[in-house]
């Protein structure tokens, strides 16, 4: 299991109850509706290169056999491409 830290907030009496409230129409407890609240809020964005690389696999290319590749490759090793 996981580490985990506690961490105590104040918050007026009004504000924690709507929190409940929220928590209620969620069927979660108030404290896991912060901790959700925080993670989407301070999660860490992607890098550039791990937003690229995300396009990239994201994409549908038609790409040949790897059968006629490897054909292809061959053929041009023993010079049959111009």
């Amino acid at each position: 299991m996981a580490q985990t830290r506690r961490a105590d907030i104040l918050t007026d009496p009004a504000e924690y109850d709507r929190l409940e409230a929220v928590a209620r129409r969620a069927k979660v407890s108030v404290a896991e509706l912060i901790r959700t609240a925080v993670r989407e809020r301070y999660r860490r964005k992607p890098t550039h290169a791990q937003s690229a690389v995300a396009r990239l696999a994201a994409l549908r290319l038609d790409l040949p056999d790897w059968d006629d590749l490897a054909r292809e490759r061959a053929e041009a090793e023993d010079g049959g491409l111009p």
